[in-house]
């Protein structure tokens, strides 16, 4: 959990990708990690070193919100330009879509050239643009949201996700 949290903390400290001051603390990959079953996280590795972290959560609490989940997906900056990304969401999208999820919804803080690419080399596309609702860095940031329905990766029950 460490690693996971040193790779959050760097993008939180570091850029604008990542909204929060700093890492979440333990405790709160421990609840992420209880909860996987439901909202998968999925880890990375290159030659048993820790490149990257893939994880699904609720985009909104409302029942109705219940098959509709949002993407995170973050990189350890020594395994950049590696395909981590992709390789994390190659096994992501199709595990979400096969346990009845139907939305997948991506926030992006914007500019971040690499992070559209990725989730529209994935077949996502933006819906939507909220300026300047984040300052970040001394700066008002842009987010943008991307959507995918994930009827197209397999079949959609409609009624709660299979766990």
């Amino acid at each position: 959990l460490h690693e996971l949290r040193d790779i959050e903390a760097y993008w939180a400290k570091n850029s604008i990708a990542h909204f929060g001051e700093d890492a979440r603390p333990v405790q709160a990959w421990e609840h992420i990690f209880a909860h996987r079953q439901e909202y998968p996280v999925l880890i990375a590795e290159d030659d048993g070193v820790l490149a990257g972290w893939a994880k699904i959560g609720a985009w909104n609490t409302r029942e109705a919100y219940r098959l509709s989940v949002e993407a995170s997906v973050f990189v350890h900056p020594e395994h950049l330009g590696k395909q981590v990304g992709s390789q994390l969401y190659d096994v992501l999208f199709p595990l979400i879509a096969s346990m009845g999820y139907r939305t997948l919804l991506a926030g992006i803080s914007l500019p971040n050239p690499a992070s559209v690419a990725l989730h529209e080399k994935f077949g996502m596309k933006k819906v939507g643009h909220l300026p300047e609702v984040g300052f970040k860095h001394g700066e008002w940031r842009d987010v943008g949201w991307w959507h995918t329905n994930l009827t197209d990766r397999s079949k959609c029950t409609g009624m709660s996700p299979k766990l």
